[in-house]
């Protein structure tokens, strides 16, 4: 799931967010991670992952450095979200071409309660 938040999204699977570790990725260096618009149609996953966990989770996704994003372009980076407890993850919330699109919903910890 993609969840809302001020024009950028977060990925979610149940109550878990994904984010950015960027470290040994090589053409990460020297981007602000919080800038780099993501591809909302590329998610694989979820994948077995140890990062921080046995049975752990991360998800792949591509997108765009900063600047390099255009309905023409196709995606410049493939990027590895791991799960949240990860203490090396530096962002969770990305850019998106679209925030309006069918598969993002707003981020239900930020919005107004229907009682």
């Amino acid at each position: 799931m993609l969840s809302q938040q001020a024009g950028k999204v977060a990925i979610l699977r149940g109550p878990i967010i994904l984010g950015l570790n960027p470290s040994g990725d090589p053409r990460l260096q020297g981007i602000m991670l919080g800038t780099i618009t993501i591809d909302t149609t590329s998610i694989e996953g979820p994948l077995a992952d140890k990062t921080v966990r046995p049975d752990g989770m991360a998800c792949k996704i591509r997108g765009w450095k900063p600047g390099a994003w255009y309905d023409q372009v196709k995606p410049d980076l493939q990027l590895k979200l791991t799960e949240l407890p990860d203490p090396k993850i530096e962002t969770i919330y990305f850019h998106v071409p679209n925030p309006l699109a069918k598969d993002i919903s707003d981020d239900e910890l930020f919005t107004e309660s229907k009682q």
